[in-house]
């Protein structure tokens, strides 16, 4: 699978690069930063999924990131070839797309990845004003 994080070319791999710099910055982010104490909660599952197999967190696919291994058919230990599933896989990379998303936002880091008018857009559609461009 390409274009994925763990190899260091997400969808917004340059804009995470900028949150991470935030998070070694602050060391555990407290609760003034929700969205960003999120990635980095969310950092530590990616991890542990590409580095462990999930062993310490699998728990945590659910609860941070908010894809449920078992609607995949992964389960606890499952060793034979059910973790690395593409379909579950892929949905874990969109949900750290819309966490980093969503801490950008948060911390007022620009989303480098998209287009001048994707800026315009977001930032629009974040005040609740409709743009037509």
């Amino acid at each position: 699978m390409s274009g994925i994080y763990w190899e260091r070319c997400g969808r917004y791999q340059t804009t995470l690069e900028r949150l991470q710099k935030l998070i070694s910055v602050q060391g555990k982010v407290g609760p003034q930063a929700p969205r960003l104490r999120k990635l980095q909660q969310a950092i530590w599952v990616y991890y542990d999924l590409n580095n462990n197999g999930l062993i310490n967190r699998f728990r945590e696919v659910r609860t941070v990131i908010g894809v449920t291994p078992k609607h995949f058919g992964v389960h606890y230990r499952h060793r034979d070839g059910g973790l690395y599933r593409p379909d579950f896989l892929i949905a874990i990379e969109r949900r750290m797309d819309e966490i980093v998303l969503e801490a950008a936002d948060e911390q007022g880091v620009v989303i480098v990845e998209f287009s001048a008018h994707q800026r315009l857009a977001r930032f629009a559609q974040a005040r609740g004003v409709v743009a037509e461009l």
